[in-house]
């Protein structure tokens, strides 16, 4: 089931960040729609994947926990090229 409404799109994120050693400063959601698998067979067997990309500013908790994070990703779509953390230090 996809997380539509952006509320429950940032509580979903807030609560990977709270597990994965880091928090969010700063957050900007861009809906990018819907990814489809057309590895199955039927078209009811086509797994639909709701994306978004989250853009802004997080702080690092926990720097092990954060570098494992980074490494794994985050979610449980990665194997379809979700979860991906894109990172860039911060310009002040």
């Amino acid at each position: 089931m996809g997380i539509i409404q952006e509320k429950d799109q940032l509580a979903w994120l807030n609560k990977k960040a709270e597990t994965g050693g880091f928090s969010i400063v700063s957050c900007r959601i861009i809906p990018e729609g819907i990814a489809h698998d057309d590895r199955s067979g039927t078209v009811n067997d086509k797994l639909r994947h709701f994306a978004v990309c989250f853009e802004g500013v997080l702080k690092v908790i926990d720097e092990s926990l954060f570098t494992e994070t980074v490494e794994n990703g985050i979610g449980s779509a990665k194997g379809f090229g979700f979860g991906l953390l894109s990172l860039a230090p911060l310009k002040e």
